[in-house]
C-alpha cells in the first residue's frame, strides 16, 4: 500500500508485523469487517478475502446471507462451521456484476453471518465503473439493520 513499514508497525502494533514477510495485500483483501470492491469498467468478478475468529460459543454454525442490489454476489464457503472458541475460519466473497448493472454505480449492501444464536453483519459497498466512491453514476442503497469477528 505504499505506507512503508515504520507507519504498518504503527497501524498493526503489537502484532510485530513486516512487510517484507507479509508482501504486498490487495486493499480489498485487508482483514476488516467491512468489504469495499471496485470493480473497472472492463472487470466483471472481483473476489476478496477474509478470516474471521469464532468470539461466540463453541459448536456454533453460521450461514451466509447477502443482500447486494445490481450486483451477484457469492460467499465460498457459504457455511462456517466452528467446534471451538477462538477457532479461524476464511471465505471469499466474489462479486459479480449483473447484465443490467450500469457502467457507474455505487451499491451498498450487507454480508449477514447467522447461526441459531447470533448475526454478525459486514457493510459491502461496491463501486462499479471507477475508482472513486464519490462516483456521480446511480447508487443502489437500501436501510438495512445493524458471535464472529474479523
Amino acid at each position: 500500500m505504499g505506507l512503508g513499514e515504520d507507519r504498518i508497525r504503527k497501524i498493526v502494533e503489537p502484532a510485530h508485523a513486516s512487510c517484507a514477510e507479509t508482501g504486498e495485500i490487495a486493499a480489498k483483501d485487508l482483514n476488516y469487517p467491512s468489504i469495499m470492491i471496485v470493480t473497472g469498467y472492463d472487470l466483471r468478478q472481483v473476489e476478496a478475502k477474509r478470516t474471521v475468529t469464532n468470539v461466540g460459543e463453541a459448536e456454533e454454525t453460521y450461514s451466509a446471507e447477502v443482500f447486494a442490489p445490481g450486483v451477484d454476489v457469492a460467499v465460498n464457503p457459504s457455511t462456517l462451521a466452528f467446534s471451538d472458541i477462538g477457532q479461524k475460519r476464511d471465505f471469499v466473497v466474489t462479486v459479480k456484476r449483473e447484465a443490467n448493472t450500469p457502467t457507474k454505480a455505487v451499491v451498498e449492501g450487507e454480508l449477514k453471518w447467522v447461526s441459531e444464536k447470533h448475526a454478525v453483519r459486514s457493510p459491502m459497498v461496491i463501486v462499479v465503473g471507477e475508482t472513486s466512491a464519490s462516483s456521480a453514476g446511480h447508487s443502489y442503497s437500501a436501510d438495512v439493520p445493524a458471535g464472529i469477528e474479523s
